[in-house]
């Protein structure tokens, strides 16, 4: 048995002969186990001992990918998929690979869902920590994750595992076998893999049942101001008695008194008790590949045929509270259940329901690549393939409002408003005044069942030649080169149900996604190695790229070209064969995806900070004060029960690449000579990426800052606040604030109508450092075994993540801090430290192996001045023991994820589970057992 921890060495991948390696981030052949690019590499025993159970966990425990990533604990939007975001720059911007080629993107955003990928079948993850554009193209900016499968199984392999958490939910059971074999001229792999992963709730865990409200200082179960009973607000002119009594806050119907009272935030809806913490999902998997000579041949060289096919399904779901009334309808004076006797608005939960909303997926992918791989007699190696993918989402979600039959339901439609009564038939006119007053009949009637459909394919063809110049060399050596061409289409769309597509489901556009990309690339490359093996040049090399791309893109009514061209120079100089110095510049881009390009505008609740709340004793400037009294604001100490504003979202047909220039700069150190430092190793690498004319959109939080704190709203960005009345299917998204403020607030008092579609506007900049060490120790005698220990350190150093919105715009600084994620505009945090220690003993047939997850603590970004703007420093720990029964080949693995059942740090501008859900640990401890079977 052995373990082994990741470090900078890259391995080889499958190739056209055995002593040639080729490395991620190059096409260049080499003998060499190195990189002049920093690579981390994990192999299968390391994903074992860090005890990842899906790629998202190993996404999760990495140190260099700061900020938001969809994953389980993402209950409101994630789809089901998990990402991988390097860098924090964004999922978008990390190209995932299968054994080098790109997988099926699993969206019209063209990113890479990594459930679909099983961890048994993986032989080790290589992650190239620097861009690479010139070698893979677009998306290659932050950096690339290469997963290659194993190709080294003889014979059969099975594993069955369980996980469950210390309060016995949260089971986890996974099932695998695999099944290799070589022979005369070829090889073959086959694998299957099932993953299933149980509900916790938010409400069976005491720091997420409730979302906290902050009253006086102090901490209370609140939650939505879209209530029950519901929260009643005024009409402005048409509710004057109403107004005067309650103001802007609202009221609700006791329903122990049948009286009208104040709202107040203990009155907000709790939507954590019946929502998901992490959501179940279940994952089936086959992988096939197979390898055999076809032409061993003197005269035309060497050609070997191979094949690989992938399948996966995944089967997930997402629960979220009842919907509710959140665009505020109206409830006109003469609807028979009307306290007021006035027309008012009402923001009323269904919490009748006996379920809430279900988002549920059933996706599958599959791809295929059959392709022909050789060497000529002159020593050039070629390779050429053609791959296809598909992938496939049909999505049900239920508890959607039809708003044409809620009109209906509340008295305000047409026809009702034109008589002044109900028109409605009586068992059909509902009270969102009081509770207990959705019949079935009425839900029935009301609610709607939406059932999109998502599909995206990926067409490439890849042609690739390498070699070195035929004995024409420098005095370090052969000159190596490579070339290639690749073409690529990929199509999506995204198909709401036909309910959507007439506007009758609330805050769902009715427009489908559609479009098409199709790049022609061409790119070159070239090893010069200027010295070898003289006094202070061991290696003295420069490698230089360049590629060519051009895109054409294809959309509704829509069609447009663009073009990038790329460049990179690398170069390593190793004094001596114990120190080794490696640096790279890069340029890279990203072309635009099709959901970016043409996704439909759609309704989207984002969390920000309000600028108007408590102005009086928040140190809002003269300005902010005066315009949120402007918006009829009067009290110093205006609060909301909700700080989810109500914004828009949507794709721009205009768009072009992101433009990108990375910089590393690093040493790594392995003495030689020192027995008990045999087999150690250090690195040290500087980072620098800047992404210029990068896509994005002004989040809430600066639409709302900036456009406050300035003179009588006159920033550009208050035009980015469109109000209530705008229209997404031809229904408004809210009813308006009493008053001016109706402008640009919804009756709850929120913002609403905030336009945060997407645009060439922005730009990052984030560096830092990474330090990698890896050790094994001598070895020693213990429990009649041979024995080593072995030990690796992970460390990430964020010393910046500048993120500027807009062009001219102030420079938002995200490092030590928590902020919006660009990506996926939810809080998450960018910790200035991230590190991952590894610690075990290995012997003949047994391990002990400890691991411990750091991260630093951060400070909100924007301060809301509350209870708690800080989420304290976290260390999880987990331990590990295999043992293996040598003679019957059975292994047995038992450990605990999260020993000390940390708990996530609560802060007060937190989107879901009063926390930072993305970035921290929420289901707390983890037990598992593992039994694999080797024969």
């Amino acid at each position: 048995m052995t373990s082994t921890f990741g470090g900078g060495v890259a391995f080889a991948q499958d190739g056209a002969s055995d002593d040639r390696i080729i490395v991620t981030g190059s096409r260049i052949g080499r003998s060499e186990l190195t990189s002049v690019s920093p690579i981390t590499v994990v192999s299968q025993d390391d994903l074992n001992v860090q005890a990842v159970r899906t790629l998202e966990d190993f996404a999760d425990q990495i140190t260099f990918a700061p900020g938001g990533e969809t994953n389980s604990r993402v209950n409101n939007g994630s789809g089901g998929q998990a990402t991988i975001s390097l860098r924090g720059l964004g999922p978008n911007r990390t190209l995932v690979l299968v054994n080098g080629r790109r997988v099926t993107p699993a969206n019209t955003g063209g990113t890479a869902d990594l459930n679909f990928i099983p961890v048994s079948l993986i032989g080790r993850v290589e992650v190239l920590r620097d861009g690479a554009s010139t070698v893979y193209g677009s998306d290659a900016i932050a950096g690339v994750v290469n997963i290659i499968t194993r190709d080294d199984v003889e014979g059969f392999e099975a594993f069955a595992q369980y996980d469950v958490t210390s309060e016995g939910d949260g089971q986890i059971y996974r099932y695998g076998a695999t099944f290799g074999r070589s022979f005369d001229g070829g090889r073959f792999t086959a694998n299957v893999e099932y993953f299933d992963r149980g509900t916790i709730l938010q409400g069976d865990r005491p720091f997420s049942a409730c979302p906290w409200a902050e009253v006086g200082g102090q901490l209370i179960c609140g939650g939505s101001g879209t209530a029950y009973p519901g929260r009643i607000v005024g009409n402005g002119a048409n509710s004057p008695n109403f107004t005067a009594q309650f103001g802007n806050g609202g009221a609700v119907l006791d329903p122990a008194t049948n009286t009208l009272r104040a709202f107040t935030p203990a009155d907000g809806y709790n939507f954590a008790a019946r929502s998901y913490m992490v959501t179940p999902m279940e994952v089936w998997t086959g992988f096939f590949d197979a390898e055999y000579d076809v032409m061993n041949s003197d005269r035309f060289g060497e050609a070997t045929a191979f094949g690989e096919f992938m399948y996966a399904a995944r089967a997930s779901e997402q629960q979220l509270a009842p919907v509710g009334t959140f665009w505020s309808p109206l409830v006109p004076a003469f609807h028979p259940g009307n306290p007021t006797g006035e027309s008012v608005f009402v923001a009323r939960r269904l919490a009748e329901l006996s379920s809430g909303r279900f988002f549920t997926q059933d996706a599958s992918s599959w791809r295929s690549i059959f392709g022909l791989e050789g060497m000529l007699p002159a020593g050039i190696f070629w390779d050429t393939s053609l791959s296809y993918g598909r992938y496939v989402d049909a999505r049900v979600i239920d508890g959607q409002v039809n708003p044409i039959r809620a009109a209906q339901v509340l008295c305000n439609d047409p026809a009702s408003l034109a008589a002044g009564a109900c028109q409605t038939p009586a068992n059909l006119i509902w009270d969102p005044f009081r509770t207990d007053t959705l019949s079935d009949a009425i839900a029935n009637y009301m609610l709607v069942r939406h059932s999109p459909v998502g599909r995206t394919t990926r067409l490439s063809f890849q042609a690739n030649l390498s070699g070195d110049l035929g004995g024409l060399r420098l005095p370090g050596g052969e000159i190596g080169w490579a070339v290639g061409y690749e073409r690529r289409r990929d199509t999506g769309e995204f198909i709401p149900d036909g309910a959507a597509q007439i506007g009758q489901i609330y805050f769902v556009s009715g427009n489908a996604t559609q479009g098409d990309i199709t790049s022609q690339e061409f790119y070159g490359e070239v090893r010069l190695p200027i010295l070898s093996g003289v006094e202070f040049a061991e290696i003295l090399a420069v490698e230089l790229s360049a590629r060519s791309s051009s895109y054409d893109v294809n959309g509704t009514n829509v069609g447009q070209s663009f073009d990038a061209n790329t460049y990179a120079v690398k170069a390593e100089w190793a004094p001596n064969d114990q120190v080794r110095v490696r640096g790279s510049f890069s340029t890279g881009f990203r072309a635009p995806s099709i959901a970016e390009l043409f996704a439909p505008q759609s309704q989207s609740a984002i969390q920000y900070t309000d600028p108007c709340v408590n102005y009086g004793t928040s140190g809002a400037s003269a300005t902010t004060i005066a315009n949120c009294q402007t918006d009829g604001i009067a009290s110093p100490s205006f609060t909301l029960t909700s700080t989810q504003a109500s914004a828009v979202a949507g794709g721009n047909p205009n768009l072009t690449p992101e433009e990108s220039e990375g910089f590393t700069l690093g040493v790594v150190f392995t003495p030689s000579g020192t027995p008990i430092l045999e087999d150690f190793s250090f690195s040290a690498d500087y980072f620098s990426f800047e992404i210029t004319n990068a896509i994005g959109s002004a989040d809430v939080n600066t639409i709302a800052s900036q456009c406050y704190a300035s003179a009588n709203f006159s920033d550009p960005l208050c035009g980015l606040i469109q109000g209530p009345g705008y229209q997404i299917g031809g229904n408004a998204l809210s009813a308006p604030f009493p008053g001016p403020g109706g402008a640009r607030r919804g009756a709850t008092g929120v913002l609403a109508g905030v336009l945060i579609t997407n645009a060439n506007l922005s730009t990052y900049e984030t560096s830092g450092v990474d330090l990698g060490i890896n050790y094994a120790g001598p070895t020693f005698d213990i429990f009649e075994s041979t024995a080593q220990f072995v030990a690796g350190l992970d460390v990430t150093y964020l010393e910046s993540f500048a993120y500027q919105v807009l062009p001219g715009g102030p420079v938002s600084e995200y490092a030590g801090a928590f902020a919006q994620d660009p990506f996926t505009t939810n809080p998450a945090a960018f910790p200035e430290i991230t590190a991952l220690l590894r610690l075990g003993v290995v012997g003949d047939n047994w391990q002990f192996n400890y691991v411990g997850r750091f991260m630093d603590e951060v400070d909100a970004f924007s301060p809301s001045g509350g209870i708690s703007d800080t989420a304290e420093r976290v260390m999880y720990h987990d331990v590990q023991a295999a043992y293996e029964f040598v003679d019957s080949g059975v292994g047995l693995t038992f450990g605990v994820r999260n020993l000390a059942n940390e708990t996530p740090p609560y802060v007060t501008n937190n989107d879901d589970m009063n926390t930072l859900n993305q970035t921290y640990d929420t289901a707390g401890r983890y037990f598992y057992g593992r039994v694999t079977i080797s024969r």
